[in-house]
């Protein structure tokens, strides 16, 4: 039910970092296209996986490089949010 980016995103809604961190692990497609910044759309008020990553402190995912360096990217000085 669902690709893997949809069980992905609602895994990281609900928190649920076990599930995303097997998700994101286990699809090596998936993982090279993700972009951490790319927005989940209007429904979920422009929120990314980085920001969901973040408000529910997965910390395996946000170790990963790529998350890491999303952390450090431009695009957080044009989209600035607390």
């Amino acid at each position: 039910m669902g690709n893997t980016a949809t069980k992905f995103r609602k895994a990281l809604v609900s928190g649920d970092e076990a599930l995303a961190w097997q998700l994101y692990e286990g699809n090596p497609q998936f993982r090279e296209s993700l972009d951490p910044n790319a927005s989940y759309g209007e429904q979920y008020q422009h929120n990314t996986p980085l920001h969901y990553a973040c408000r529910h402190a997965m910390t395996r995912l946000l170790r990963k490089s790529k998350w890491n360096d999303a952390l450090n990217s431009d695009a957080l000085k044009d989209h600035p949010r607390t």
